[in-house]
């Protein structure tokens, strides 16, 4: 397998960065522009998310450092990592013939034993397989967890695996085991009513009605030329709808409604503008986008990177397939995490994402194999992005990540030299983890 990647296929894929930035300069709440921010104190490969400390990144395993648990070990490459006060540290590299699997060097030739075991370790970094909810691994076997509920001392509530210790009778609520009374009824300056405690302080005679704990003579309720407030007798007339307000008996509006510019959402009176059809969503600004469109996820890219206003990156999201939206969504997320502003940094950590992005179909092929398919291409474009999408989702993202690294590093990528100088240094670590599939 040749060690080089044809120029046609960089030339193919050099798509600039520098034009992703938030329209109008950030804010606002429609669909979200690309919004990343060079760095210019370090490099990609040893950013993270938030701070762009080295000894602090995610690690092959995926944890970051508040993952980290004192002693608690991973893999960094082939360098095993150990977790010091939060922190983690470099140990020694594994040695030649032993490979980093699962925090700890392992042999080359170890081999995996499973036999007579349904869980645990294999002996090699491995898993024998995992157990159920409810069962532990014992000896390399799954067995039943058995609970042993206790109510000593309770009178109430659970007795630790999921039984009841007893019920509290009316006007008594479980705290802590204990029915504790949660009420103390009250009569106080009351002949009639409720006495807060759903007893009562008594009844009235006929001829009378209770009111605010006192029998008074029977009242005639009268709503006449009302629409809200009280009917006289202790009861309403009705209420008013939100941004209205009661005034003299009659709803009177406290709120203009605008429904100016918008398509779906709050005209800001408590009504609406109008809701969105075939599994749109209304955005901030108050138009529907996504749901009816079949714009595939690198046209919706291009779009945006012309937008400069909210009212255009809302239109561009408009044309899109909800798919669409989906991966865009997923790449400039990744994009603005590790605050992207290269193609070496986009290739260190977003290929993948990068990959669902611009491809429009997957198949079976490995990296390697779309490596052989691509050396045969010459200068064709097409040649190039079918064998792209002749591979699998991961071995896309894996192959692109060669192809943004080797870009990013050569500022001529019709440069040959460039290239092959960029695939044996810069992106050598991309290009092993390919040809090795």
């Amino acid at each position: 397998m040749k060690l080089s990647v044809t120029v046609s296929a960089l030339g193919a894929l050099a798509f600039t960065l520098s034009a992703c930035g938030t329209p109008g300069g950030g804010g606002g709440g429609g669909f979200p522009l690309p919004d990343v921010v060079p760095d210019q104190t370090t490099s990609d490969a040893d950013k993270t998310p938030d701070e762009g400390d080295p000894d602090t990144g995610p690690g092959e395993d995926g944890t970051t450092p508040g993952d980290c648990v004192d002693a608690q070990t991973r893999c960094n490459g082939n360098t095993v990592e150990i977790c010091v006060g939060g922190v983690w540290t470099t140990t020694t590299p594994c040695l030649d013939g032993s490979t980093c699997q699962g925090g700890s060097c392992v042999p080359d030739n170890c081999v995996p034993d499973c036999f007579d075991r349904e869980c645990g370790s294999d002996g090699c970094a491995g898993s024998c397989g995992t157990c159920l909810a409810g069962e532990s691994c014992i000896d390399g076997m799954c067995e039943a967890q058995v609970c042993v509920g206790s109510c000593a001392g309770k009178q109430c509530g659970d007795d630790g695996c999921g039984n009841s210790c007893g019920q509290c009778s009316g006007g008594t609520s479980c705290v802590a085991g204990q029915c504790q009374s949660t009420c103390a009824p009250s009569c106080a300056g009351k002949e009639c009513g409720d006495d807060g405690c759903g007893g009562s302080c008594g009844t009235c005679s006929g001829g009378s009605n209770c009111f605010a704990g006192q029998c008074q003579s029977t009242c005639v309720p009268s709503c006449s030329g009302k629409e809200c407030g009280s009917d006289g007798c202790g009861g309403t007339c009705g209420t008013c709808p939100g941004g209205w307000a009661c005034s003299g008996g009659m709803c009177q509006q406290t709120c203009t409604a605008s429904c100016a510019g918008k398509q779906c959402g709050s005209d800001g009176c408590g009504g609406s503008c109008g809701t969105c059809a075939g599994g749109a969503s209304c955005s901030a600004s108050g138009q529907c986008i996504g749901g009816g469109g079949g714009v595939s996820c690198d046209v919706v890219f291009g779009c945006m990177q012309e937008c400069e206003t909210e009212a255009c990156a809302d239109a561009c999201a408009a044309e899109a397939s909800d798919l669409a939206l989906t991966e865009y969504s997923g790449l400039i997320t990744c994009l603005n995490n590790w605050q992207c502003a290269d193609l070496m940094c986009v290739a260190d950590f977003c290929a993948d994402t990068w990959a669902a992005c611009f491809n429009e179909g997957s198949g079976t092929l490995t990296c390697s194999g779309i490596w052989e398919c691509q050396s045969t291409c010459g200068e064709s474009d097409v040649c190039l992005q079918d064998c792209i999408e002749a591979g699998t989702l991961q071995a896309q993202g894996d192959f692109l990540a060669v192809l943004l690294c080797a870009n990013g590093a050569c500022t001529n990528s019709t440069d040959p030299a460039c290239v092959d100088s960029a695939l044996s240094n810069e992106c050598s670590g991309h290009v092993q983890t390919c040809v090795q599939q």
